[in-house]
């Protein structure tokens, strides 16, 4: 829906529209712009890589191929959090396929199955998974979280882990 019709339905305030609206770009989703998406995996991929001291350097031919074909329903920030979740997670150089969740209604990480998106049972599983990857040592498991160990302390007694 435009702002134009927004207005005309007074659903919008058309003073606010003209203290706002200086320059309009009109921006097509992620799915209309599929060429775009391996410069933004790149440009994540080095930021998350860089900020979790992960050492992925790059995504297979065959993975790039379904991050284009999907329809990311949730743009550009659905990308951002996939590749980043994908470099958290993986212990490879190469991002494949099964480091991406492509069926949206479940998520996949190293085989362990969620049917919802909850915030807190996917944050309990991955504190599980950096717990079990470093044999208990909070201090690795919460580098590679990118937490504090007292950050971590806190969640792991969110958790009752």
């Amino acid at each position: 829906i435009s702002l134009a019709k927004l207005i005309d339905n007074y659903e919008f305030r058309q003073d606010l529209l003209y203290r706002i609206n200086t320059v309009e770009i009109n921006l097509p989703p992620l799915r209309e712009r599929q060429e775009d998406i391996p410069a933004l995996i790149d440009y994540y991929l080095q930021k998350y890589a860089h900020k979790y001291h992960k050492n992925v350097r790059g995504i297979s031919a065959n993975t790039l191929s379904k991050l284009q074909k999907y329809a990311w329903p949730g743009n550009i920030r659905e990308l951002q959090h996939a590749v980043e979740r994908a470099v958290i997670m993986a212990d490879q150089e190469m991002l494949h396929p099964e480091d991406f969740n492509f069926n949206m209604q479940t998520f996949t990480a190293s085989g362990l199955h969620f049917d919802k998106y909850n915030l807190e049972t996917v944050e309990k599983v991955i504190i599980q998974k950096a717990m079990q990857k470093h044999k208990g040592n909070i201090t690795h498991a919460a580098d590679e979280l990118g937490l504090t160990r007292a950050a971590l302390y806190r969640r792991l007694e969110k958790h009752n882990l």
